[in-house]
């Protein structure tokens, strides 16, 4: 194999490449100003600061007419090997294209992210500051935690793993029978929200009156609580029906049921409060007691009983 080794003015390395080159085939040196390359099988350009690399050296060899000879060289195949000084010769012929480019593009845009991130961090050196007191106060978090975690929620979610495996096909099952089930709750969902806050323009949300309706509610009864005086009145509307009730309430055990929760006024508080006519209402309660017994339907027989009751107590 034979080797073209180059030299410029000023290169010193061309005979150490030129020794080297010997030990495995023949070599030859080439002036910068030869076209021939001698038919050489590889070109050697060696360093050793041609024109003495004061202004950009490689710049300046690549326009040596041996330069343009080893371009078309390396063009058809040819091998090429630049060594120190040699390299930049072959980067600024092109020869390497995109190599130091692209490292200098990228050291350039490291820069400019460099001039963005110092700023950054030093705003972020306050937060820096914090984060070791903020990590001390996790960690005795996490000490206060961490037996909770071990001793509770773990062997709770241990005993309930087997059902949630088991719940697992069901779901499965359920999941096959209703598959656009979540679309349907999220449609239900948006459709009440809208009837909740957004029901048209210049409406009012219907959570807007639940809550004025909760509202007067409270303010009718706010001067009695459910066994006070106004809470009775709104369920008995005079003293003269409580014999009914109480007659009822004796033989039925759901009335009596519901007139024990609600409370009714006894008869010694009606007349404390001038309601009724005392024994004259028991005797009109009693005749009408016996008047819907004798109307017959399914509730004859409770206000028979009652009836009887109520006569036997005025006897």
């Amino acid at each position: 194999m034979k080797f073209g080794v180059l030299q410029f003015p000023g290169s010193c390395d061309e005979r150490d490449a030129l020794d080297a080159a010997r030990l495995v085939g023949d070599a030859e040196l080439i002036w910068h100003r030869e076209r021939d390359l001698q038919g050489a099988d590889a070109i050697i350009v060696p360093g050793g600061f041609s024109y003495g690399d004061y202004l950009r050296a490689g710049a300046i060899a690549r326009f040596s007419p041996a330069m343009e000879s080893v371009i078309a060289f390396a063009g058809e195949g040819g091998l090429v090997l630049g060594i120190c000084n040699g390299f930049q010769v072959l980067c600024e012929a092109r020869l390497l294209p995109g190599a130091l480019h692209k490292t200098g593009t990228g050291l350039g845009k490291l820069a400019t992210a460099s001039a963005v991130l110092g700023p950054t961090l030093h705003k972020l050196q306050p937060f820096a500051s914090a984060l070791g007191p903020a990590n001390e106060a996790t960690r005795r978090l996490a000490l206060k935690t961490t037996p909770i975690i071990k001793n509770e929620i773990r062997p709770f979610a241990r005993q309930i793993l087997p059902i949630v495996n088991e719940l697992g096909p069901s779901t499965k099952g359920a999941g096959e029978a209703f598959p656009k089930l979540a679309t349907s709750f999220s449609v239900l969902n948006e459709f009440f929200n809208e009837l909740a806050y957004n029901p048209g323009p210049s409406k009012g949300g219907f959570l807007f009156f639940l809550d004025w309706g909760n509202h007067d509610l409270n303010s009718v009864v706010s001067s009695a609580d459910a066994h006070g005086a106004l809470g009775r009145t709104l369920v008995y509307f005079n003293c003269n029906v409580l014999p009914l009730f109480k007659g009822v309430s004796e033989v039925n055990p759901t009335v009596n049921l519901l007139v024990g929760l609600l409370k009714p006024p006894t008869g010694a508080e009606c007349l404390s409060q001038h309601i009724g006519a005392g024994g004259g209402a028991v005797t009109a309660s009693v005749s009408s007691l016996r008047r819907k017994a004798a109307a017959g339907g399914p509730f004859a027989a409770p206000f028979k009983a009652a009836a009887a009751r109520a006569h036997g107590g005025g006897g």
